[in-house]
């Protein structure tokens, strides 16, 4: 969770959900249940049965020291709190107040009682030592500097329009909730835990880019119009990190132009991924393909191609198509999930899935509101 949230400032705040997530799993209903299924006979209370989520959520809602008038304090709580509560769901649960429609589930789970979340139970259990850890946990200097850099960027960056505030406050905890849902699944599997995530090799990448670009020559007008395209967008990579305009016409380039500029702004700014997002899957096979060609074999791994068209199919020595072996199958399923590759070409249906579908395993870990409302 750490590593995950590390992009965003926020790794004393990963910390402190990834290890707050399961404190509900405590209680001696879980643990018998675990014990029978450990024993392989049936558990004497189902599985979901168990409130096992909440309990952490609660205890950060509760116990979270909040600064008099420290509204920065008070939203990631609330953040802190949704993404625990929530890890179990499709996707955040709801949070509205005042007049704005719908539930709010996340108030009535933070009212549930203590004794149906076993908050109570696990409390009255927990030694003098290990109450003082997790309340610990909860006043950290560096946890504090992590949510006043946070809010002082969002209300800086947006401070003409509270709802964009809000918005983003709202990609915050979807990406969070992505990384707790990554991050518990790479350890249930046993795979471990991100240890650091390594920069890709932009610079190789770049390097058969540029010796694809030499076989053309400039020998023409038209020829001569495209490598100038080509040169002045390699020129502007090392610009700030932001929007940039591409404006060019039907065969002039745009493809490998604009991949210059991806690769080597990329590598300037040491990012970690290039997301295409293309409306059509004939135009996404027909990029996906030509990205695939200038950057050559050894970069086949990082290229993702996430749309409904796939084709999954692979050519063998003969030149003849086979189905993916097992473990292609395997490794795309998990890529698809994670979008953790360098570069993923898909459909703004999936990119709006990433961001917004109540469905757990659209939540990517580095994709980034679901249905919630924040009180901002």
């Amino acid at each position: 969770m750490s590593t995950l949230l590390a992009p965003l400032g926020l790794s004393q705040f990963g910390a402190l959900i990834g290890g707050m997530h399961d404190f509900g799993k405590m209680s001696a209903d879980f643990q018998q249940y675990m014990d029978a299924l450990s024993q392989h006979i049936s558990p004497p209370i189902p599985k979901g049965g168990i409130d096992h989520s909440t309990a952490g959520a609660q205890f950060v809602w509760n116990y979270f020291p909040i600064p008099e008038n420290s509204e920065e304090f008070f939203i990631f709580r609330q953040i802190i709190a949704l993404c625990i509560a929530s890890h179990h769901n499709p996707a955040l649960i709801d949070c509205f107040r005042g007049t704005m429609p719908g539930d709010d589930v996340f108030s009535k789970r933070m009212k549930k009682s203590g004794e149906k979340t076993h908050l109570d139970e696990i409390l009255s259990k927990l030694t003098f030592q290990e109450k003082e850890h997790y309340y610990s946990l909860l006043k950290k200097t560096e946890l504090a500097t992590e949510f006043k850099n946070v809010y002082t960027l969002l209300t800086t960056l947006f401070s003409h329009c509270p709802k964009k505030q809000a918005f983003h406050a709202g990609l915050i905890a979807r990406f969070c909730l992505s990384s707790l849902i990554e991050a518990d699944y790479t350890s249930a599997s046993g795979k471990g835990s991100y240890e650091s995530i390594p920069e890709p090799d932009w610079e190789g990448m770049l390097k058969n880019l540029n010796k694809h670009l030499e076989q053309f020559k400039a020998d023409t007008p038209i020829n001569q119009s495209r490598a100038a395209m080509s040169q002045e967008c390699l020129q502007a990579a090392p610009g700030r990190v932001g929007k940039w305009n591409l404006t060019l016409p039907t065969g002039a380039g745009k493809t490998l132009s604009s991949l210059r500029f991806a690769l080597e702004h990329a590598r300037r700014h040491h990012l970690s991924r290039i997301i295409y997002i293309i409306p059509y899957t004939s135009i996404l096979d027909q990029t996906a393909n030509a990205i695939r060609k200038v950057l050559g074999n050894e970069y086949k791994d990082c290229i993702l191609e996430h749309h409904s068209n796939l084709v999954k199919e692979t050519l063998n020595k003969e030149g003849e198509m086979e189905p993916w072996s097992p473990e292609r199958k395997t490794w795309y399923m998990e890529a698809t999930q994670t979008w953790n590759v360098p570069i993923v070409l898909t459909t703004s249906v999936q990119y709006l899935n990433a961001l917004y579908c109540i469905r757990q395993t659209a939540c990517a870990a580095h994709a980034l509101p679901g249905k919630c409302r924040f009180y901002f």
